[in-house]
């Protein structure tokens, strides 16, 4: 089995997630945003959850501004989690949702790599 030096970081970083020895500060982002997703949605099958997730490949028909994931974890806990590569900003759309979502006491999450995503499983109770 090949894999890419890309495929190879990131499976260094979950390790290094999971073991408490990633040496890089949670505030280092990714290169691809599409990279994050893939990681995350693989996380969230490996962990059971449900979730909803658009397509990075084409135009969908989501809510604009919609995160990029909307996860139902266990204990009746909703997550929103915004994926942004390292240079990348919210576009006013996302902004907007956030702002309304924390104003009906939700939040949306951006995460910029997978240990940020880990963490806000952390935070939010789901080790």
């Amino acid at each position: 089995m090949t894999i890419t030096s890309a495929d190879l970081r990131r499976m260094q970083d979950r390790l290094a997630t999971k073991t408490g020895n990633t040496g890089a500060p949670p505030s280092v982002g990714i290169d691809r945003e599409s990279d994050l997703h893939a990681d995350v949605e693989s996380e969230l099958i490996h962990r059971g959850w449900l979730y909803f997730h658009g397509s990075m490949a084409r135009k969908t028909y989501r809510t604009a501004g919609e995160p990029d994931f909307i996860i139902c974890a266990p204990g009746g806990r909703l997550i929103m989690v915004e994926c942004k590569a390292r240079n990348e900003k919210q576009e006013t759309a996302q902004l907007g949702v956030a702002l309304h979502a924390e104003r009906l006491g939700h939040k949306v999450w951006v995460v910029r790599n997978f240990r940020e995503f880990l963490n806000v499983c952390d935070a939010k109770g789901l080790k």
